[in-house]
């Protein structure tokens, strides 16, 4: 399942904690033998025990933000989808400075992005990491939160009749591809 894809943050999550069994399993497995063969605790399975706790607490991480990050409603995800707006993004974790923050619906348009969340979030903060993040590859970008279904739903619909050519579709659909980078 790729990143932007409804029911990415569920499929995260089952990859990331299956991950992390499979860490626990292999790190007691190692230190448990390394014990009944060597019959000390210094030993090369130890070692090797330890230094797998580095990438086990990297899929931690991610397992924690996942289970913190809220999914769309599978309602609302039928609403969006019946506009047939084409740029449109679910289940993202946009990583910014501070903390990771969950967007359940992205739509972009040219070179304006448009994010739904439940969630409180600081809209200024998130709006600076985002346009600095997008200044890196040299896009210029402006960012609307919508906290409303129904605006959301409705902005899309004026978004849908807007006609385009060929380089704004590039340009967003290249703006898309940069936003997807810098999720989790």
């Amino acid at each position: 399942m790729e990143k932007g894809q409804k029911g990415y943050i569920d499929h995260k999550k089952k990859l990331n904690l299956g991950i992390c069994i499979g860490f626990v399993f292999v790190i007691i497995l190692l230190y448990v033998i390394g014990l009944l063969v060597f019959k000390t605790r210094n030993n090369y399975c130890t070692l090797v025990a330890v230094i797998l706790v580095l990438p086990f607490a990297k899929f931690l991480v991610n397992l924690i933000i996942c289970f913190r990050a809220k999914a769309i409603d599978k309602d609302f995800y039928e609403k969006i989808r019946a506009t047939n707006y084409p740029h449109t993004d679910f289940d993202l974790i946009l990583s910014n400075k501070q903390n990771p923050v969950s967007i359940e619906a992205l739509a972009l348009d040219n070179n304006t992005l448009y994010l739904y969340t439940r969630k409180k979030i600081d809209e200024n903060f998130l709006r600076t990491n985002i346009k600095d993040f997008l200044s890196n590859v040299k896009i210029d970008a402006n960012v609307n939160f919508i906290s409303s279904e129904e605006k959301f739903i409705k902005e899309l619909k004026s978004l849908n009749l807007k006609n385009r050519d060929e380089k704004e579709i590039a340009r967003t659909k290249y703006l898309e591809k940069q936003i997807l980078n810098m999720c989790v």
